[in-house]
């Protein structure tokens, strides 16, 4: 797998952004816990990372444009209100971006409403589907994930027509679950696992590259251009994560995280 990364330099990639919001007021936008600071981008950084991929020979793309020869897929989970702004330096740029709602939370402090919603789907942005309620798709039996998804794509496609794609929350996947999302009628699934993207990505997974509020314009464009050391760097640290997680359990494992500042 480090063999492929490092030799693909030019393949597509997906970035995974949360929420755009100044540092000291990463509480009012998006989900609010011990760590999920961790997740949320300063607007200044996000224009840098803008001015890097513009720079770049990667293009933002939207899964359902016609791939161009490098594409990078934009993508922001959980549906926090700063998506309004995060979609305004996009569109500053001529970009689009795909933006994943967790149902339950529509119009909750902090969330889009389905105006906004409305608003980002009319300016060309791709509005998908992060489950009901931001579920562990693991953890769940059979029955209540077939909800969270169903659901989920049912209630945006009845708002815009249609929902093609979905984000898995908690990078909690395997071979079942991405069975269940196929059969639930999505056509593109994007996890959390740092991945190129073949040109021809129609109904595959699309892994992603995560953004961390520390993560500075010289280390994003590191990712583009698939740098040994970060590709190295990212990839250890993805499978070591995901090994703990199983170890410990994923509450236990953020509950430890959270006291040693652990990413």
């Amino acid at each position: 797998m480090i063999r492929d990364l490092l030799s693909s330099p030019t393949s597509g990639l997906a970035l995974l952004y949360h929420d755009i919001v100044p540092r000291k007021e990463t509480d009012t936008s998006g989900f609010v816990t011990d760590g999920s600071w961790r997740y949320k981008l300063a607007p200044e950084m996000f224009d840098r990372h803008l001015s890097v991929i513009a720079d770049s020979a990667f293009e933002p793309a939207l899964i359902t444009d016609k791939p161009p020869n490098r594409p990078v897929y934009l993508t922001f989970d959980d549906g926090g209100q700063t998506a309004m702004e995060a979609a305004r330096r996009l569109e500053a740029y001529g970009y689009r971006g795909h933006f994943f709602i967790v149902l339950d939370r529509v119009g909750e402090d902090g969330f889009l409403d389905w105006n906004q919603i409305h608003t980002l789907d009319q300016r060309g942005h791709c509005i998908g589907s992060h489950t009901m309620t931001h579920a562990n798709l693991l953890k769940t039996n059979t029955q209540r994930r077939q909800q969270e998804l169903t659901e989920s794509k049912a209630a945006i496609a009845a708002e815009l027509g249609q929902c093609q794609s979905l984000s898995i929350p908690l990078g909690a996947y395997n071979e079942e679950v991405f069975k269940a999302v196929y059969e639930a009628g999505y056509e593109y699934i994007f996890t959390s696992e740092p991945v190129r993207i073949p040109q021809d990505h129609l109904n595959q997974r699309l892994g992603r590259w995560n953004i961390w509020y520390d993560t500075d314009p010289d280390e994003l464009a590191a990712i583009l251009r698939a740098s040994p050391p970060i590709v190295l760097q990212t990839v250890v640290r993805w499978y070591g994560v995901k090994f703990v997680k199983q170890l410990l359990g994923y509450n236990r494992f953020i509950r430890i995280r959270d006291i040693i500042s652990f990413q």
